[in-house]
């Protein structure tokens, strides 16, 4: 600690840079570069830490995150405000907590465009259930069955369906016809008795 050169400058500051040298209870990490101190001006993702805070290298955002391309989780290392730490905001356009996913928040793989209900994750274009396929119809696939009973193309929803008995007539029709055909079935068998 003695200035023996008489310059006036701490003799654990080899580099000239201001910082003692943490070898002598000092804070600066590269006693040998004077571009390396505490504070320095440091270019991120470098690999280089000029300011001595290896913690912020590929974190420019101070978000306490890395950069997802240097094995961080960051996916936004230019904004704060996006990291996997943050509340998700939905339909905005912006992935805040870095999920990979805006505008799907029941998670089940439909954005909120084609889901009628994006809060229930059993509820997109497809399920099977009540009404789960959001067509504003009860479901039309009840245990593998379609919705065409094969009678009158009624099916088992309530609304017309496209094959069965009918070949394109009214339920009305397709019903008189069916039975029509078993009471025509009937009188034959009590003729033969």
């Amino acid at each position: 600690g003695i200035d023996q050169d008489c310059d006036g400058l701490s003799d654990y500051d080899a580099d000239y840079d201001g910082y003692d040298s943490e070898s002598y209870e000092g804070d600066d990490c590269d006693d040998a570069d004077p571009e390396t101190y505490p504070g320095a001006p440091d270019e991120y993702y470098d690999g280089i830490v000029n300011d001595c805070d290896a913690a912020d290298e590929y974190d420019a955002d101070g978000d306490g995150e890395d950069a997802i391309e240097y094995g961080g989780e960051d996916c936004d290392d230019a904004n704060s405000e996006i990291n996997p730490d943050m509340p998700e905001t939905w339909y905005d356009g912006v992935d805040q907590d870095c999920d990979g996913i805006d505008d799907d928040q029941d998670s089940d793989g439909y954005g909120v465009d084609d889901d009628c209900d994006d809060l229930d994750a059993e509820s997109f274009p497809g399920a099977e259930g009540l009404d789960e396929n959001c067509d504003s119809t009860v479901d039309e696939n009840v245990d593998g069955l379609s919705g065409d009973s094969g009678f009158g193309g009624v099916g088992l929803d309530g609304a017309t369906g496209g094959g069965g008995a009918s070949c394109g007539g009214t339920k009305t029709a397709a019903t008189f016809a069916f039975f029509g055909l078993l009471g025509l079935g009937l009188g034959r068998r009590r003729r033969r008795d």
